[in-house]
């Protein structure tokens, strides 16, 4: 059973589809071979593989020629018989996974891409689902979504809109709410604080109390340390509970005092408990603790002003005060903290800093600073805030910072049990609002669940002196969880999906009747196209009297209907024409390939018989090509006989030549290797005449450089005698004045010996005297021995002098004997030049002679060079030759050979009756 309900006489062979396969592989574009291809497997039965390339020539050219004709031929394969029965037997296979066999053992994929064939393949399935819907439903179709795309616009258009409105209208209420914690809540304890010092400050300016003087303090003390306690917050008061309140003289030291810290027991509960009324403890501190070095002591002392502000106090400031338990909260690590900011730890002092809300109110008496009353709330740990915010307000989160450091909050730590306080907020964070001072909203997870919140700065009393050099010294956050904005938000995109799936359901609605209002007469139009294609006669279409373009096309379709009807008929006639002119010409062909049958075996001399018509053409030039081959095959024949006999001929004197040129290459050669033996002769004697004229020369300029040297050694000599003579010269004037120096010595010895006898007689004369002479003696004795001191000298002088006239007089022999020698030696230096002077010309001469046979020997080597260059030319050219002669000999033999052959394979045409 054939897969294709046609009918192919002739189905492509395996082969043929091979090559169209190679083709379509090696050209993807060529859309001629891919669907003859498809037609070929489609004729041999392999319509699943057909209707693939049919399909990417489809995809390849959706809009081209090419494309509706893989499309028409992709619907007639899909309409038949074989169609449905491969579906059948493929139904699950997928496409990509299909083989196209080839024949012969060839088999290639659809696609070697499976991703762009599966995306091919769906794209293919949907134009052809698009293809199968009729014109109601595709109208109805293109309404609904030109309808729904503006509706869909619009409708997000909206939700877009309102989000952002949803988000901008939460970041003003956030920014609200931050306002409101931040004054309200955590300024709110500097104002108490203000009202307390004012109250504190104007008792004892009414008292007037000289707080620098120890009798009138202490006169005092008692009723300020009452006052101090009776401004304790109640449990039932909203106010914030101060940690100090204490009054310093001008010196800053405390005077009176009210100190406590918040109980352990309230350090840290759990983030459900609300602590409405955290409990504090007195601190028992000794008076006099110095405060003078607190910064905002330190400026209130000096301006005389009151100062408030949220104060970043360190650890030893606290410890002071008692309050280093209530502010040590352990930092976090970075493993705990999400992420940790790059500020220094030294700004809150490892974790053991605090938020202090201070007021510093100067006490002035007499327009004199007496004094400063200091009220103070410590903010670590103070979740009263926190969490009264979240009981009246509704705001479930809410945080202060130390710097970045959180020190109160009501988030739930990660444990569960405690409030999440000691971590760092994040880098960027703290960059803007320590940084820059600004605000910050942003979103963050806590506790698992997403909130928006915002980040305000808190400043110190730099604030108030200095408003444009002031930094934030801490942080207030509060948030709000993104499920509120979530749920507005997802209540406004229901209704405005509400009212576009309205919209839609009636646009859906509308188009329905509109589109079968146009389909109708487009159906009519494609039933009367199908009748028509079906080969049926005598349908027209009715209402072709409309105005509109159904109107003008059902018309030109009548038209066009009774035109093809009369092509059809007229074509039947020529049909019938055609086939019996046919018959006709195949008859003539017949008789003319039998009477021509002789021609293939070489019969020249058959004639065709000229008849009347297309056959008696063909038969005249049949007549006339068997002639000119026969003149052909005569003019070949007479050609090979005269070839082979010049062949025969030329053999013998070619041979002879051949010998002859090989004796000639071989005398050559000999001749060659004499002369390249007399070439190498002359290279060495040219070569050793080269060397004894470099050794001459050499010797030459031996003997050249021994007579500059022989003359700068007779300068040498020269300079040496005259040296000689100088330091002769010079050691007899060194005798003569060892003589004068000897006289001298002799001088001085006479005198010692004279000053030793009048020292000596001068000692006597001292000795008379008795006591009046004792200094006088020790004079005269140490005259004496100085006397003595220079004898003994003036000997050892006179031994020296007579050793230097003996080495002088030795000297002066030894430099005559060196003057006599040195001018002996200068005449021998004298001979020596002369004669080597006269070696220096006669090497000159024999180097002359040396170059110039040095010269000739190379000149002659260099025409021995030549000589051999050209017998070497000589022989290639016998050896060349003699090759050649080789080479004419074999290729007349081939000739001949070749003419043999030619006279056989001519001979068996026939040529003569």
């Amino acid at each position: 059973m054939t897969a294709s309900s046609k009918s192919y006489p002739n189905l492509p062979t395996p082969q043929h589809i091979a090559a169209l396969a190679a083709e379509v592989e090696r050209e993807p574009k060529d859309l001629v071979n891919k669907i003859t291809l498809a037609n070929a497997l489609e004729q041999t039965g392999d319509v699943i593989k057909a209707a693939a390339f049919y399909r990417e020539a489809i995809a390849q050219d959706p809009d081209g020629i090419y494309g509706s004709v893989a499309r028409k031929a992709l619907e007639t394969l899909e309409r038949s018989d074989g169609w449905r029965e491969a579906n059948s037997s493929e139904t699950g296979k997928p496409l990509s996974e299909s083989k196209l066999s080839l024949g012969e053992g060839l088999e290639s994929t659809v696609s070697p891409q499976p991703l762009m064939l599966r995306m091919r393949v769906a794209g293919s399935r949907v134009t052809n689902a698009w293809q199968h819907f009729n014109f109601r439903t595709k109208l109805a179709i293109v309404l609904i979504i030109s309808t729904a795309l503006p509706i869909v616009v619009i409708t997000q258009g909206i939700v877009t809109v309102t989000r952002d409105t949803l988000l901008q209208k939460a970041k003003q209420s956030l920014q609200r709410d931050g306002s409101y914690f931040t004054e309200d809540y955590v300024m709110w304890s500097v104002d108490e604080a203000q009202t307390e010092a004012d109250t504190i400050a104007r008792l004892v300016e009414t008292l007037k109390i000289d707080l620098n003087s120890q009798s009138q303090v202490s006169a005092y003390r008692q009723q300020l340390q009452t006052y101090m306690e009776s401004l304790k917050v109640s449990d039932e008061s909203d106010s914030v509970e101060k940690n100090l309140r204490i009054v310093t003289d001008a010196r800053g030291r405390t005077v009176a005092q009210y100190i406590q810290t918040l109980s352990p027991v309230s350090f840290n509960p759990s983030a459900e408990q609300l602590q409405l009324s955290p409990q504090y403890q007195p601190v028992s501190l000794p008076l006099g603790i110095n405060v003078a070095d607190i910064p905002i002591v330190q400026n209130a002392l000096r301006t005389g002003k009151t100062l408030q502000g949220m104060e970043l106090w360190k650890g030893d400031f606290l410890k002071r005060l008692g309050q280093d338990k209530q502010a040590n909260i352990r930092l976090q690590s970075p493993a705990q903290a999400a992420q940790p900011s790059t500020a220094s730890q030294s700004s809150i002092d490892g974790g053991k800093a605090a938020l202090v809300g201070v007021v510093v109110h100067p006490i002035e008496i007499d327009n004199r600073v007496v004094g400063t009353v200091i009220v103070a709330s410590v903010e670590n740990r103070n979740f009263l805030n926190n969490d009264s915010l979240k009981q009246r307000v509704g705001i479930p989160i809410s945080a202060v910072y130390a710097q970045d450091w959180r020190i109160s909050s009501n988030i739930p730590a990660s444990d569960g049990k405690t409030r999440d306080i000691g971590t760092r907020s994040p880098q960027a964070i703290a960059a803007t609002v320590l940084g820059k001072g600004q605000e910050v909203i942003a979103k963050t997870t806590i506790a698992g669940a997403e909130y928006l919140g915002i980040y305000l700065p808190l400043y110190d009393h730099q604030q108030e002196l200095n408003p444009t050099k002031a930094k934030p010294v801490g942080m207030t956050f509060v948030a709000r969880p993104m499920s509120e904005l979530d749920e507005l938000l997802a209540q406004q995109q229901k209704t405005a999906y509400g009212i576009g799936a309205g919209m839609l359901l009636i646009a859906a609605l509308m188009a329905i009747p509109i589109a079968s209002t146009f389909a109708r007469p487009l159906r009519r139009l494609a039933e009367f196209a199908q009748a028509v294609g079906e080969g049926k006669q005598g349908e027209r279409l009715e209402n072709s009297q409309r105005g509109d373009e159904i109107g003008i096309l059902a018309r030109q379709l009548n038209a066009m209907t009774a035109n093809i009807e009369a092509n059809l008929e007229a074509m039947r006639t020529s049909e019938t024409r055609q086939r019996q002119e046919k018959e006709r010409l195949q008859r003539g062909m017949i008789n003319l390939l039998l009477e021509t049958e002789t021609v293939k075996h070489g019969d020249l001399t058959v004639r065709a018989k000229v008849s009347q018509g297309e056959t008696g053409a063909i038969s005249d030039a049949f007549n006339t090509v068997i002639a000119s081959l026969r003149e052909i095959v005569l003019q070949v024949k007479s050609a090979a006989e005269q070839v082979q006999i010049s062949a025969v001929d030329s053999e013998a004197s070619v041979e002879k030549l051949a010998c002859e040129a090989n004796t000639q290459a071989e005398t050559v050669a000999e001749a060659l290797t004499s002369v390249e033996e007399m070439e190498q002769s002359i290279q060495a004697i040219a070569s050793s005449a080269q060397t004894a004229a470099t050794i001459a020369r050499q010797a030459l300029d031996a003997a050249q450089d021994s007579d500059r040297t022989m003359d700068e050694t007779v300068n040498s000599m020269e300079t040496l005698r005259a040296n000689v003579w100088e330091t002769t010269v010079k050691a007899k004037r060194l005798a003569e004045s060892s003589q004068e120096i000897s006289k001298i010595v002799s001088i001085i010895s006479t005198i010692s010996e004279k000053t030793n006898v009048l020292a000596f007689n001068a000692a006597i004369e001292a000795t008379r005297a008795g006591e009046n002479g004792k200094g006088f003696r020790l004079v005269a004795n140490e005259v004496r021995r100085l006397a003595e001191r220079v004898t003994d000298a003036t000997k050892e002088i006179d031994r020296l002098v007579r050793t230097i006239q003996q080495g002088t007089s030795d000297v002066l022999k030894t430099m005559e004997v060196s003057n006599a020698s040195v001018a002996i030696g200068t005449q021998l230096v004298t001979r020596t030049k002369t004669n080597l002077q006269d070696m220096a010309q006669i090497g000159q001469e024999i180097d002359q002679l040396l170059q110039s046979i040095s010269v000739r020997t190379v000149s002659q080597a260099d025409n021995s060079c030549m000589v051999n260059q050209t017998m070497q030319t000589v022989a290639a050219i016998a050896q060349t030759t003699s090759t050649e002669s080789a080479a004419v000999l074999s290729t007349l033999q081939e000739l001949l050979e070749v003419a043999r052959e030619l006279q056989l394979s001519v001979s068996r045409f026939r040529v003569e009756d």
